[in-house]
């Protein structure tokens, strides 16, 4: 488990698994997958939040790839995560 940065003043624990397969018979596609588990404190008690992926990277030249993803995400717990406004707030963290 990784400790990441902290979110509206709550320290995250984040812990994830890839996996990868690729057999000869499936040519240029490689299984792709990955699930992952986003945990933080609240002041009465833990929630979380679980993602599975899974997916294919699809070799289309030496140097080119593309990759297709499905996500499933589903929160553990009863609360909706509030910052400090008392606003409804998303754990997914975006980037300007």
């Amino acid at each position: 488990m990784a400790d990441g940065p902290a979110v509206c003043g709550r320290e995250l624990d984040r812990l994830y698994t890839d996996v990868l397969l690729h057999r000869s018979f499936m040519g240029p596609v490689t299984a792709v997958a990955r699930v992952e588990r986003v945990s933080y404190e609240e002041p009465d008690g833990e929630d979380s939040r679980r993602r599975q992926t899974v997916g294919a990277r699809i070799r289309l030249q030496e140097q080119l790839s593309v990759t297709v993803n499905v996500i499933h995400q589903e929160r553990v717990g009863q609360r909706e995560p509030i910052d400090r406004d008392g606003r409804r707030r998303d754990l997914d963290q975006r980037f300007p």
